[in-house]
């Protein structure tokens, strides 16, 4: 995770890799310990041009609050 700073603005975190998006650990040093992290389907399927899917990835943390947010992830080789 490489922090990336800017004057006047919050610190911003960003992960070397897409997978530790979803990675209790990695996400521990930015919420707070995390206890586990929940992924669920969206309703409605988004997928785009991209062969992307899109998911919530709810981090429920060690004091029991819950932070979701939205996530995409490819599917595969984009089409040509």
């Amino acid at each position: 995770m490489t922090p990336l700073a800017h004057p006047n603005q919050a610190t911003v975190e960003a992960f070397d890799r897409i997978d530790l998006l979803a990675d209790p650990a990695a996400l521990s040093r930015i919420l707070g310990p995390v206890v586990k992290i929940e992924r669920e389907p969206t309703p409605v399927d988004p997928t785009g041009y991209s062969s992307s899917s899109h998911e919530i990835m709810v981090a429920v943390l060690q004091d029991g609050t819950a932070h979701a947010r939205r996530a995409a992830g490819a599917r595969g080789p984009a089409p040509r």
